[in-house]
């Protein structure tokens, strides 16, 4: 933990702790801790994301007037819902967001799930949350990115989107048929790497295409890339 800041009220004492560490890349971020001291024989320990941490310090200060511990849990609670919605605003004026996608990012940020699934669902009651809206656009960027049909429904499971309540899925949201856009990827990749089937078929497979129409893809691109060497 690093520096804390102690402040005292009403005959009860309190400390924010908190952590010296940084968060890994894709792994629930370190939290803060509220020690509330009452007076008596046991101290109490409240894990809240570093962001309440800090605004607990900022908005209390030296002369809060906290009169017990369930006033000071009831402020803590206030602030914690505040700071949780200038963070999950902040990111859906960043981009689109399934609503599963935006409840785990403020879970992982440390939040309450019951806390950030109520602020969710009123997002998703106002429109500021879509989940066709980020389907929509979450597979068109990935299908210009190059991937096939399977991994884009995958991943869009994964941010819990069922895919079969779309409407026009899959062919009003990606548009060009699934050959073209294996065909199209695989011809943009160096003539040395389109010379070999085995590589070629691994590639498109590997971008979420069937393993069928993957290797019907290669053979065609194969072929023109021997034409090609061929005519040098």
């Amino acid at each position: 933990m690093g520096e804390t800041t102690r402040k005292s009220a009403a005959g009860i004492t309190w400390q924010v702790l908190l952590p010296s560490r940084k968060a890994s890349l894709g792994a629930a971020k370190p939290k803060a801790t509220l020690v509330i001291d009452p007076g008596g024989p046991a101290e109490e320990r409240v894990a809240v994301p570093v962001a309440v941490g800090r605004a607990l310090e900022r908005r209390l200060g030296d002369s809060a007037s906290v009169g017990s511990r369930a006033e000071l849990i009831y402020r803590m609670q206030e602030i914690e819902r505040a700071c949780m919605r200038d963070r999950a605003e902040r990111m859906v004026s960043q981009r689109e967001y399934s609503s599963k996608e935006l409840v785990d990012r403020l879970r992982m940020d440390g939040y309450p799930e019951g806390m950030a699934q109520e602020l969710v669902d009123r997002y998703v009651a106002s429109g500021a949350v879509d989940d066709e809206r980020f389907a929509r656009v979450f597979a068109s960027s990935k299908a210009s990115a190059g991937w096939g049909l399977r991994r884009i429904e995958r991943e869009l499971s994964r941010r819990g989107v069922d895919v079969e309540a779309l409407p026009g899925w899959p062919e009003e949201v990606l548009g060009e048929d699934e050959e073209t856009r294996a065909y199209e990827i695989a011809s943009r990749r160096s003539l040395q790497k389109r010379s070999s089937l085995a590589s070629t078929v691994r590639f498109l497979a590997s971008k979420g295409f069937p393993e069928g129409l993957a290797y019907g893809v290669a053979r065609r691109v194969v072929a023109e890339a021997q034409k090609e060497l061929e005519s040098d």
